[in-house]
């Protein structure tokens, strides 16, 4: 259902009408769809934090110990160019741990 609504929209659409679009469609279809709804909610909880999580502390000094807390909670996190962060000849932050770790791969 989710494909066909996104596959019909993009053949009538060249741009998003809203920013929250792909929100509004799983709400829609989690509303409609028992067994979507029920795949769903046997999902894991996952992310509790992301609002605490690397993009917070790109600027800040490494900590391996707080690193690993924080991969440890999920195995996605969002990153963004957005963000100010900077690197720090003196010390090593987070930024430069992710830039000289995942550069390459």
């Amino acid at each position: 259902m989710f494909r066909s609504f996104l596959q019909l929209f993009w053949e009538k659409n060249n741009e998003s009408l809203d920013y929250f679009l792909m929100d509004y469609c799983f709400a829609y279809i989690i509303d409609t769809d028992k067994e979507c709804k029920k795949i769903l909610e046997s999902v894991p909880y996952n992310n509790p934090l992301t609002y605490n999580g690397i993009a917070d502390k790109l600027s800040q000094p490494y900590n391996l110990n707080e690193y690993k807390e924080i991969i440890k909670a999920t195995w996605v996190h969002k990153l963004s160019y957005k963000l100010p962060f900077k690197s720090n000849e003196k010390e090593l932050t987070y930024y430069d741990f992710i830039i000289n770790t995942y550069n390459n791969i």
